[in-house]
């Protein structure tokens, strides 16, 4: 879980601190930033791309966090629970999915590794 964190963490520093995000075209970023969505007049696209980014990283780090917690603090909790483990894989593959459609190589590979080394976990907790 904490190569997930870390590429949770890591989004939240370049949305917030540098212009990663940001359009290469400065004129479609100023249209961003006027232009409402059909959804709502009160909202523009801008921010619109600012609120799903964070909410993405917000998603990823409490998966990460309590999925991290529950591994730490109370293992036999989870892998006692075949749900929780089902669905932890399950995210991580649909965060791969994700990845490999719609990201670049780099979260695509942090995603990967991470899937890999949480099947493993689960191997080794039930071996």
């Amino acid at each position: 879980m904490a190569i997930v964190l870390g590429l949770a963490l890591l989004h939240l520093r370049l949305l917030y601190f540098t212009r990663a995000f940001s359009p290469r075209d400065t004129a479609l970023e100023a249209g961003m930033r006027t232009v409402a969505p059909i959804l709502s007049s009160k909202l523009t696209m801008w921010r619109s791309q600012i609120g799903f980014h964070a909410s993405h990283s917000l998603g990823i780090l409490t998966f990460s966090v309590v999925y991290g917690y529950l591994a730490i603090a109370h293992p036999a909790f989870l892998f006692a629970s075949h749900f929780l483990v089902g669905f932890g894989a399950v995210v991580l593959a649909a965060y791969g999915f994700i990845a490999a459609r719609y990201w670049f190589t780099p979260p695509l590979r942090g995603v990967a590794i991470a899937l890999g080394c949480y099947a493993i976990g689960v191997v080794l907790a039930y071996a």
